[in-house]
């Protein structure tokens, strides 16, 4: 059974993950960086570390989260 993304930091780390996949979509991916992502969270690009330890960390958490299977 998946655990539901419930928590604070579930819902956040997911908004991360969201940000990045539109920032993917919309630039490309070689045509984007961190800074585009942290943009969008309006965060500071420092803060975008404690989401994803680089920009290939960060599509590897949109592929992931796009194959994983939704809740019932």
């Amino acid at each position: 059974m998946l655990k539901e993304r419930t928590s604070k930091y579930d819902q956040r780390d997911l908004a991360a993950v969201d940000a990045a996949a539109a920032v993917f979509a919309e630039k490309g991916y070689h045509a984007s960086g961190t800074i585009d992502t942290a943009q969008r969270l309006n965060i500071k690009q420092g803060s975008l570390y404690y989401y994803f330890r680089s920009k290939e960390a960060a599509l590897e958490a949109v592929c992931l989260e796009g194959i994983r299977p939704s809740s019932p």
